[in-house]
């Protein structure tokens, strides 16, 4: 019942995100298709923290040293 119930809802959240401001919001979304669950995954979870180490590092504050920003 998780997948009948959180199909369109991901649709309407991503448009929201997209139309957002002050901050806006930057992310993608991935689907898996055909078929795939909610709970279906682009990459690993370790390639998923690499981005988000990434993003953290590219996000710092101005004039702060990255090298702290890297976790």
């Amino acid at each position: 019942m998780d997948n009948f119930y959180l199909n369109l809802g991901v649709y309407d959240f991503q448009d929201m995100l997209k139309a957002s401001a002050n901050p806006h919001y930057e992310g993608r979304f991935e689907f898996g298709r055909p078929k795939k669950g909610h709970n279906w995954h682009a990459t690993d979870f370790a390639q998923m923290l690499r981005e988000v180490a990434e993003h953290m590092k590219k996000a710092a504050p101005h004039g702060e040293d990255s090298a702290q920003w890297n976790y």
